[in-house]
């Protein structure tokens, strides 16, 4: 605030050259500058550079306007009082809360695996992943039954992945199954994902993954079909014991919504 009065109110009213303007507005968002590139320093950088723009208004004709300034002054000490203020009384990280967003994630995450292009998608998958696990990890130690739930959905996901990733490696080399028996499964393995982990879900499954199994079936055996129907039936089992352990709470309800 005192270098914004300072050039905005003192500075750039005398002065009427560009060169004069540059000078006095670039030398204050230079040392802002220099301050995001430090990790310990970028926040305050940021919030110093941004406010300094907003109160010393640089315009065309430049006028001093100190009513104007201490106004905007005043709302914006009173804008950061009430959002600290709010911070304060408002929890918003909730573990029980963040848990199911997290879950919402990694399904929405999951589901998108079965459409994504096979180059870098294991790596696009883990680094999520990844992020997910490390959120999760912040809440502990909470409660042992939630952190064993949020847990135990973390590594079923990962399961997931890994087979589905594993099946479709298989029949791409697997030519002779057709691309639209594989894509009417990752649909409807898409859909099944996308309505939540619950015990009504458990056989949802079933019915695609048979067709799928009868389609490839059709074909000549091979070492990558045998690899494809077993990351198949392993897919089925992981839905399933998944299903069965997911608790019958308010987060099911809000998944399928």
């Amino acid at each position: 605030m005192p270098v914004a009065f300072l050039v905005g109110q003192v500075l750039l009213p005398d002065g009427a050259t560009f060169a004069w303007t540059a000078l006095a507005l670039g030398v204050p968002l230079l040392f802002g500058a220099l301050g995001m590139t430090r990790p310990a320093m970028a926040v305050s950088s940021i919030a110093f550079s941004l406010h300094f723009i907003l109160l010393s208004s640089p315009q065309w004709q430049q006028r001093v306007e100190l009513v104007l300034f201490i106004n905007e002054t005043l709302a914006l000490l009173l804008g950061i009082a009430c959002a600290m203020l709010a911070f304060k009384l408002i929890q918003l990280r909730n573990r029980h809360w963040h848990g199911r967003r997290l879950l919402k994630a990694m399904l929405e995450d999951l589901g998108r695996l079965a459409g994504r292009d096979l180059t870098g998608a294991e790596n696009w998958f883990g680094g999520r992943m990844a992020d997910r696990l490390l959120q999760l990890a912040k809440h502990y130690p909470g409660e042992p039954t939630q952190q064993r739930n949020h847990r135990h959905d973390a590594i079923s996901c990962l399961d997931l992945a890994d087979e589905l990733m594993h099946l479709r490696r298989c029949l791409t080399l697997a030519e002779q199954v057709a691309d639209n028996d594989l894509g009417r499964f990752l649909a409807s393995f898409r859909r099944v994902i996308q309505g939540g982990v619950n015990s009504a879900a458990e056989d949802a499954l079933d019915q695609p993954l048979s067709e799928l199994v009868t389609a490839i079936g059709r074909v000549d055996s091979t070492a990558d079909r045998r690899l494809a129907i077993a990351a198949l039936w392993q897919l089925r089992r992981i839905w399933k014991h998944w299903c069965q352990q997911a608790v019958p709470t308010a987060e099911t309800t809000l998944l399928a919504r």
